[in-house]
């Protein structure tokens, strides 16, 4: 950036505020030594909010006034010089014998005086960047450890439990989606099975996986033990099964 064709730009009055703001994109794409730039059409319509028509416009009149100088065209960029000898502080307006020209109809004059003349020199003093960077500061990144899901078939059953039986529940369970998923559930389910006889804790589980039931039902454990632990509704259900689908419907 041309920090002293941004001042020349920014100082002329008399420029309609598209001029103006085409005459800052190139003076921003200025090189303080060469003093030419070139940008494309297209780059300068993204830098000022325009189409490419108006930018075209734009520079055909800074380029009439004398303000730049279209030095060649490389192929979407265009080499541009900058004419900030002609610093007139109003476009338009001479200085000679208060006689005055029209905007854009020729070069501006040329003042003596030349204010900037030390700019260079005090634009280095004051954005003189420090020598050392400041650093900052970046937060560890943190990750979150993974989730271990829980497994009813590791764990120490009671030595009353039936594997096989067990096995087929915790399999059953996770076919339904809805798995033994904590230590506290299993426990309690391996308990309830260490209460019967192994051939009792199969038929629970095959009554159960069966019928597409969530749960274990002890009343199935007690019909082969000889004990009816059913309730009267259980057993009118039976009943009624057994009538209908005969009397191992309720062995299913």
């Amino acid at each position: 950036m041309s920090f002293k064709a941004m001042a020349w730009a920014w100082d002329l009055e008399g420029l309609s505020c598209t001029k103006k703001l085409v005459l800052m994109g190139l003076a921003n794409c200025t090189n303080d030594h060469t003093g030419v730039c070139f940008p494309s059409i297209d780059y300068l319509a993204t830098k000022t909010g325009m189409d490419r028509k108006t930018v075209i416009k734009a520079t055909a009149g800074l380029e009439k006034a004398g303000l730049i100088t279209k030095v060649s065209s490389v192929g979407r960029c265009n080499e541009y010089r900058l004419n900030t000898d002609l610093t007139s502080t109003k476009i338009g307006t001479s200085t000679k014998s208060g006689t005055s020209t029209k905007s854009g109809t020729g070069p501006v004059p040329k003042l003596v005086q030349d204010q900037y003349q030390n700019w260079d020199t005090n634009l280095e003093r004051t954005y003189k960047e420090p020598e050392e960077k400041r650093e900052v500061a970046i937060a560890p990144t943190t990750t979150k450890p993974a989730k271990v899901r829980f497994d009813p078939l590791s764990i120490e059953l009671p030595k009353a439990v039936d594997r096989e039986a067990w096995h087929d529940w915790v399999e059953y369970k996770r076919s339904t989606k809805k798995p033994i998923a904590s230590q506290a559930v299993a426990t309690k389910t391996a308990n309830l099975l260490a209460r019967h006889p192994p051939e009792c804790q199969q038929a629970m589980v095959n009554y159960s996986i069966v019928g597409g039931y969530p749960g274990l039902y002890e009343n199935q454990a007690g019909k082969l033990n000889g004990q009816d632990r059913r309730t009267e509704h259980q057993k009118r259900t039976d009943e009624i099964a057994a009538a209908t689908w005969g009397a191992k419907a309720n062995d299913w």
